[in-house]
């Protein structure tokens, strides 16, 4: 069998996307070494950015002209239309533009989520972002096999975009092995105190991008009831950093002194900072999957997440749920996470979230994944 797998420039900088790509043409390799595996992407060309100053008088141009937009829909079109094999699968459904080029039948895409629809306004006429994003993924009802991250993803599909349900098979994503438990207390005293993180102090962890369905504003405010309540705990930000909408909002709240900031931390600090914490908070308005509750469940991190969207699938039973535009809810929930950290049960729990987690494992994604590229050569072959 040999497969083209195609993925996003990382020029996008997007790194769920390249997680997800690098994630499983690893296991597919390792799993189905008869098999050929290939990263499909083209040359990324250069020379149009040059040209900003000039190009952004002009409102069409400003949009059109830049070097990702010619490479994401001229280039990689071009690419695609001679560089596909027998089985293709384009790993993100945003590039579903990619599939007029490509064989319907022996096509499948990943559709991670439909959150730029999910959350728009039908009140507001659509941007010409949003317009474009909605135009591109139609064209996943071309293609007769799709995989979708969770169960909430497939049902948008389903609703938004009028897709067959027996051609979307849920696949989860799998956790990455180097997120777990650092046993060695002194160790982890030691890692902790190397990136500024101190033995004494209670952290609440957000983990992720600042757009708004992160609903970071929440957290804020969160943060700023605990303090009020004499509860002394401090909040990381690992990923982005803050917009300035965000910024000036810490002020105005005067938690400024009380936010630890992590830009974009590799996934060894990362994972020091999951077992440096006390509780993971992910108050998400909605998510199509959620690695973040992986990855804590997985350090033996208590979770407090959103009750929307798919995070209900990812934390199963083993996270303390809330309503995310209710920070009294939150906090209450966060309270009672803390406590469990207290309780003898603590570690009977912290088993149970880590043997949760172990069905999200990159040999199951791809194990599922080759099964739906069987039935694509069955159904071909035949």
């Amino acid at each position: 069998m040999k497969v083209s797998l195609f993925s996003d420039f990382p020029q996008e900088n997007w790194p769920s996307m390249q997680r997800y790509a690098y994630g499983l043409t690893k296991a597919l390799a390792d799993s189905y070494p008869k098999d050929e595996y290939q990263i499909g992407r083209p040359r990324f060309w250069h020379g149009l950015d040059r040209y900003h100053e000039v190009f952004k008088k002009f409102p069409l141009l400003r949009f059109w002209a830049n070097d990702l937009f010619l490479n994401r829909y001229i280039n990689y079109s071009l690419y695609t239309k001679f560089h596909y094999s027998n089985i293709n699968h384009i790993l993100d459904h945003s590039y579903s533009h990619l599939i007029p080029f490509l064989p319907r039948g022996r096509t499948v895409v990943t559709c991670h989520d439909l959150i730029p629809l999910k959350i728009h306004n039908p009140a507001l006429p659509k941007n010409k972002y949003l317009r474009l994003f909605e135009g591109t993924v139609k064209n996943i009802r071309k293609t007769n096999w799709i995989i979708a991250d969770s169960k909430a993803t497939k049902a948008d599909l389903i609703t938004l975009y009028g897709v067959q349900q027996e051609k979307v098979e849920v696949i989860y994503p799998g956790l990455n092995p180097q997120f777990k438990t650092i046993e060695d207390s002194l160790t982890l005293k030691n890692n902790a105190a190397a990136i500024g993180l101190l033995e004494n102090e209670s952290y609440i962890l957000h983990v992720g991008v600042n757009h708004p369905y992160k609903n970071v504003e929440t957290i804020f405010k969160v943060l700023k009831k605990l303090r009020d309540f004499g509860i002394k705990i401090k909040l990381i930000k690992a990923g982005q950093d803050f917009t300035n909408a965000q910024k000036q909002l810490i002020k105005d709240l005067g938690i400024f002194d009380l936010i630890v900031l992590f830009l974009n931390p590799s996934d060894k600090i990362l994972n020091i900072i999951y077992n440096s914490s006390s509780v993971l908070l992910y108050p998400s308005l909605i998510e199509g999957f959620g690695w973040p509750i992986l990855e804590a469940l997985s350090c033996g991190l208590p979770v407090v997440c959103s009750d929307r969207g798919s995070l209900g699938e990812v934390g199963g039973n083993c996270v303390f749920y809330s309503d995310p535009c209710d920070p009294e809810a939150i906090t209450t929930a966060i309270s009672e996470a803390l406590e469990l950290r207290q309780n003898p049960q603590f570690l009977t729990k912290q088993k149970e979230w880590q043997d949760w987690v172990k069905q999200f494992s990159w040999e199951t994604t791809a194990k599922k994944t080759h099964q739906v590229y069987e039935r694509v050569l069955s159904l071909n072959d035949s």
